[in-house]
């Protein structure tokens, strides 16, 4: 059984095309999300000097290869112990790596959607 999705409709009440047109919509953000999450990743890569996905991960000693990595950040799930190993890689706080990949509103100080 899947998650359950805030698509902001009261699905008991809500029409076919309504519902369809809610879903569209959510999963559009969220592919836009992940795009913006893996575009992030590749900015820092460059910033840190590195060449590639490839060259990032062999450097850095993460535990999994580039194909996960990217996987992670095009939406895939994160285990959270990978976090740690970002964070030292990609030289950020926890703080700022969940805010960047949208798991953690620092105006809220709330954990969302994990």
């Amino acid at each position: 059984m899947g998650e359950i999705i805030d698509i902001g409709i009261d699905r008991a009440t809500a029409t076919h095309e309504e519902l369809t047109k809610a879903y569209t919509e959510y999963w559009n953000a969220q592919n836009e999300k992940h795009k913006t999450n893996y575009e992030w990743l590749k900015g820092r890569i460059k910033q840190l000097g590195y060449k590639s996905v490839a060259h990032f991960v062999r450097e850095s000693n993460i535990p999994v290869g580039a194909g996960t990595v990217s996987n992670y950040f095009r939406g895939y799930t994160m285990p959270l112990y990978m976090v740690k190993y970002f964070c030292y890689a990609l030289k950020v706080t926890p703080n700022t790596f969940m805010s960047i990949m949208g798991y953690y509103d620092p105006t809220k100080q709330t954990i969302m959607d994990l």
